[in-house]
């Protein structure tokens, strides 16, 4: 009896059991399948997602629609771990390889550096409203994943390349939904391609569109060689895979917005059978085939991205080991030594440094210049001094600390280091050309004047129509510089003092000399821009100052390794400068004045409508004060006040009217090199103005050769003739011998016949004559 009262219970809880059981499983799958599509989609972990979708697809209790949406994602899972490379979709046999990889990212990271990037704080700061860019609108705009260009062949009978490209829509979901829907009415659909929908476009590309590719080519066998790579189904070795090209890819990074590839091993056979074909008929193509070794090429890769660094640009060539490629072997220099960077100071605003030959001495056996026993120079010398003394050749420049040239430009902070085997040598050499060029000058002494710079015997030697050279020696190192200070810190820094290595704002960019770099060039922008502002006027200083604070970081540089099989050439621009609050601040600026112009118009506009009343009413002398209170008040432009000045210089003839309102004129055309030349030769030249005009003319002039530091022959043709008509008639003549020198050839025979006309003149005065200094040329 108790058994049989067991039984009915022991079937009520199996009936139970096989409707929970089912219904558990089935919420844990829906579970797994939540999880993975927020693995996939939050957390873009695709690996973790696919193994879940997998589950789920495996599971034979789960929902026939449920299994099905796992399916699809699963495939889109796969598709974004393979293609998370796109050079491992494309075919072995590429030529030339391009990539687009993550422009929204890369964009998003140069905006963030640049300090334009909203952030937490929003759009207002402590110093007020910002200006910044969302980056969800970078995301939604630019969140392409990217795109890549695969060239496997060329079809000369239709004149066009053979090839392929996958496009990853990426976040942007709306441009594989427009293509989704075009191509349905702008293309014919043909066979599908490994299950894929595929169309044809004017009968020439095919457009297959994948789980997440939209793959684009003109064979349709190579769209599906892409599409079995991205499904996993192919086991067949891709362009990555080719040992010539996989350094190159390797050195690409994550940081790539833009990489290309060639693979010379592919290309230059068919570039060799081309020349050799023409090298019977041509034996420059034969010279060129035997000294360039096609053959031994087997990539060249470049790249262009921003990284945590700022903005960067690699170019890699590679040969084969043994090649026998005479220029690659022409143009390589020995490593760069450390040695030749301990000579430039702490501090440089810019500086370069290249090897030639390796040093045959050993260190600290060089004397200190000035040495005593007489050297013999020969024409060999030279061939020698370039080929096989000089060591390396480093220059640099430092931040002005004040300093006075010719003319009163001045004399830049700047010297060249030349290591050298033999100093003795070089030294005599150096003396022998700077002496030669000092005679030409006037000097009597060929082996210039005696000097101690840092304690260092030195010698200067004057140039013409130029600065002193200076010449020193420090063990084997030669030093030649305009400046005695450049000269002063070169010494102090090769002997013991704070050379460029210890410099911290280049210590981003120095960190990128390897053991191949053969020459450098780095400049410190902030430091570079105090040079210039020795040539700025106080206004435009003002306004640059906040730019050229915000570059303290900010370095440059250009780097060249050269090793036996491997030529690479690395740019950057490091610490890119934080100018939000800047553009920020201008922004304001520019919308504040434009309500100001605003605000003027409107109340100008009200007082035109009381001077029209007053005249309607008879009140002119009323009319009249409000005109004259609109013009005082209305600043006048260029075209404005020239045409002020014509009036009085010419139709008004008020000398000293016009002579004002000249003033304001050249004010207003401070900036702008031409206008202020044109004014001035109108003024020496037009018989209108009487030749009144002398010192106006002298200002505008001196004021363009200012902007353009006079190295344009026809500006330095006028200032010459202001110069002469205002009396200097000396310096008329130098200057008019320097834009004969500038123009080579050109203004000719006028500028001659000027400067026959100002040495004459400058002849009368040396006889106590009169000089012929009336306006015109």
């Amino acid at each position: 009896m108790f058994r049989s009262s067991l039984r009915p219970r022991s079937h009520a809880v199996a009936a139970l059991a096989c409707i929970v059981l089912p219904l558990s499983a089935a919420a844990a799958e829906e579970a797994a399948f939540y999880k993975a599509y927020y693995l996939e989609h939050a957390e873009r972990d695709y690996a973790a997602a696919a193994l879940l979708y997998e589950s789920v697809t495996q599971d034979r209790t789960a929902e026939r629609e449920l299994a099905d949406r796992a399916a699809i994602r699963l495939a889109a899972c796969r598709e974004e771990l393979t293609s998370a490379d796109f050079a491992r979709l494309m075919p072995a046999q590429t030529l030339v390889y391009v990539e687009v990889n993550r422009p929204g990212e890369q964009l998003n990271r140069l905006i963030g550096q640049l300090g334009l990037l909203a952030d937490e704080q929003g759009l207002t700061t402590r110093k007020g409203q910002r200006i910044a860019i969302s980056p969800h609108l970078l995301r939604e705009l630019l969140g392409l994943r990217g795109v890549a260009v695969a060239i496997t062949g060329f079809n000369p009978l239709k004149q066009e390349p053979i090839g392929v490209a996958v496009f990853h829509p990426g976040d942007v979901e709306v441009i594989r939904a427009l293509i989704e829907s075009a191509l349905p009415f702008s293309a014919e659909a043909v066979s599908d391609i490994e299950g894929f929908p595929t169309y044809q476009v004017e009968g020439k590309a095919f457009v297959t569109l994948t789980s997440r590719l939209v793959v684009v080519g003109n064979q349709p066998a190579l769209i599906q060689e892409v599409v079995k790579r991205a499904s996993g189904t192919s086991q067949s070795p891709s362009f990555a895979d080719q040992p010539n090209v996989q350094p190159a890819i390797a050195r690409r990074g994550d940081d790539s917005l833009l990489f290309f590839c060639v693979n010379a091993q592919q290309v230059m056979p068919l570039v060799n059978g081309l020349l050799a074909a023409g090298a019977h008929d041509n034996p420059e193509l034969a010279v060129a085939r035997a000294v360039l070794d096609l053959n031994s090429l087997e990539s060249l890769a470049g790249s262009v991205g921003i990284s945590d660094d700022g903005l960067g640009v690699d170019v890699t060539l590679r040969l084969a080991e043994g090649h026998k490629n005479l220029v690659f072997n022409l143009f390589r220099m020995p490593p760069l030594s450390s040695e030749t960077l301990k000579c430039i100071p702490n501090g440089s605003a810019a500086f370069v440094a290249v090897s030639l030959n390796p040093a045959t001495y050993s260190l600290g056996g060089g004397g200190s210049g000035g040495s005593e026993a007489a050297q013999v120079v020969t024409a060999m010398d030279i061939g020698r001094e370039i080929f096989g003394n000089i060591v390396s050749v480093s220059a640099f420049v430092l931040p002005p600390e004040g300093q006075a040239g010719v003319s009163g430009l001045p004399i830049p902070d700047a010297a060249a280091v030349i290591t050298v085997n033999d100093p003795a040598k070089s030294e005599a050499l150096w003396a022998q050309f700077l002496g030669l060029a000092s005679v030409a000058s006037g000097k009597p002494a060929l082996e210039g004047q005696a000097v101690t710079i840092a304690g260092v015997k030195a010698r200067s030697f004057a140039m013409p129509d130029g600065p002193t050279i200076y010449l020193a020696m420090v063990e084997h190192d030669v030093i030649l510089s305009p400046s005695q200070r450049a000269v002063e810190r070169a010494i102090q820094t090769r002997r013991a003092g704070s050379s460029i290595l210890s410099d911290a704002k280049f210590q981003p960019v120095r960190d990128r000399i390897t053991d191949a770099t053969t020459k450098v060039v780095f400049l410190h922008p902030q430091r570079c821009a105090r040079i210039g502002e020795q040539f700025m006027s106080a206004k435009d200083l003002e306004e640059a100052r906040p730019w050229i604070d915000a570059m303290d970081d900010t370095v440059v540089s250009l780097v060249l390794d050269h090793s036996d099989t491997e030529f690479h050439l690395s740019a950057l621009l490091g610490n890119i400068p934080d100018v939000g609050d800047l553009v920020s601040a201008k922004i304001m600026e520019e919308r504040q004045r434009a309500m100001a112009r605003q605000t003027r118009r409107r109340a100008d506009a009200q007082q035109r409508a009381v001077m029209e009343a007053a005249a309607r009413a008879g009140d002119w002398e009323r009319a009249a004060q409000i005109a004259e209170q609109l013009h005082a008040d209305a600043p006048e432009s260029a075209e404005a006040l020239r045409d002020r000045f014509e009036r009085a210089a010419v139709s008004g003839n008020d000398p000293a009217a016009a002579a004002s309102i000249g003033e304001k004129l050249c004010e207003a055309m401070k900036n702008d090199p031409l206008a202020p030349n044109n004014f001035a030769w109108a003024l020496l030249t037009e018989d209108k103005y009487g030749g009144r005009f002398g010192e106006l003319a002298l200002k505008a002039s001196r004021r363009s050769n200012e902007i353009t530091g006079h190295r344009n022959w026809a500006f330095v043709d006028t200032l010459a003739l202001a110069e002469f008509v205002t009396g200097d008639v000396q310096r008329a003549v130098q200057l008019e011998r320097k834009a004969i020198e500038l123009a080579e050839g050109r203004g000719e025979p006028d500028l001659s016949n000027s400067l026959a006309r100002f040495e004459a003149a400058l002849g009368k005065q040396a006889a106590g004559g009169t000089d012929d200094t009336e306006h015109g040329s």
